[in-house]
């Protein structure tokens, strides 16, 4: 049985592991465009390394879609370069091929939708629905307020913090990018409210309420506000 200590430590031992295992589906041919936010990424397939062909299809799999993707994976691996010291110029690549499985995912219907976000059903049968979503937007806040947090305590030791306010904008910018996408998914179903991405919509939206003064203080630079107001200008098609 693990003791508190050690369930503490789960978090950083599972981002260490990502890091260091060789994830074959990020592809170094394409780097995320902080300027052009809603451009859609090439497909997996089409950013596949030569002769790999054991995932042809981003959708493998019957039972739960979503964790047969490389979604989960690509998601710890870009929240990795948020935890870890380390170079940030892997980031935007790594993102670009996170939103890349992302929009795929955009492409797929109400239905087969809720299946993918599904993440209980072969524990739990009467446990239904898209947990995946409020999982993702769950870890976007985590991250964003322990950064957030972690430099406004500091900030008094460090007034030359510049690289924690550099990992303070890539995370605004990875959130803003990942729901600007939700929201937009949440448009082109008819009702609205059937749409499963819906409740991780809601939960962002009355959490980013709450931190709007953080948000203006730490989205000073162009590209993270570029982002933020697409994320408002989307809201307002609601």
């Amino acid at each position: 049985m693990f003791n508190v200590s050690e369930l503490r430590k789960l978090p950083s031992l599972m981002i260490f592991q990502n890091r260091s295992s060789h994830l074959q589906y990020v592809s170094s041919e394409v780097c995320f465009d902080f300027f052009k936010p809603s451009q859609r990424m090439v497909k997996e397939s089409e950013v596949r390394p030569n002769g790999d062909s054991s995932n042809c299809n981003m959708f493998e799999g019957e039972s739960n879609h979503f964790t047969d993707t490389k979604l989960w994976s690509l998601i710890v691996r870009t929240v990795s370069y948020l935890f870890i010291t380390s170079s940030l110029e892997e980031f935007p690549i790594v993102l670009a091929s996170t939103i890349g499985v992302l929009d795929g995912m955009m492409e797929v219907e109400d239905i087969k939708l809720k299946t993918m976000l599904e993440s209980y059903g072969q524990m739990d049968l009467a446990r239904k629905g898209p947990f995946r979503a409020l999982q993702i937007v769950s870890i976007l806040i985590f991250t964003l307020k322990n950064l957030i947090d972690k430099h406004e305590k500091n900030e008094s030791k460090d007034k030359s913090d510049c690289q924690q306010l550099v990992l303070i904008q890539l995370a605004l910018a990875a959130a803003f990018i990942f729901m600007g996408r939700f929201v937009e998914r949440c448009l082109k179903s008819s009702p609205l409210n059937y749409c499963p991405l819906l409740p991780s919509v809601l939960v962002f939206v009355e959490w980013c309420a709450s931190i709007l003064d953080s948000i203006e203080v730490y989205a000073t630079i162009n590209r993270v506000k570029q982002l933020f107001l697409t994320f408002l200008m989307c809201l307002l098609n609601f």
